[in-house]
């Protein structure tokens, strides 16, 4: 193990129990974790239907392909990228 995250190989379907890595507290002291991407998509669902107006959800990712993060946020419930 130790590749990099850039070094790894890309993925381009996803499965419920498959991991992401989340980096909490990007912008204080950062701490490496993981998360199922079936809790990711519970989570953000979870929030986009309870949250209304005013309740923001920002996703960013990179593009495998590219390199580029790509941005995702939903906001009332309407996906914007």
């Amino acid at each position: 193990m130790g590749d990099k995250i850039t070094e790894l190989p890309s993925e381009t379907t996803l499965a419920a129990g498959d991991l992401l890595v989340v980096v909490d507290n990007p912008g204080g002291t950062p701490i490496t974790k993981k998360i199922t991407f079936g809790n990711l998509v519970t989570q953000v669902i979870d929030n986009i239907t309870s949250g209304g107006t005013g309740k923001t959800i920002t996703v960013t990712a990179v593009d495998p392909t590219t390199g580029n993060p790509v941005t995702m946020e939903f906001e009332g419930g309407v996906l914007k990228v």
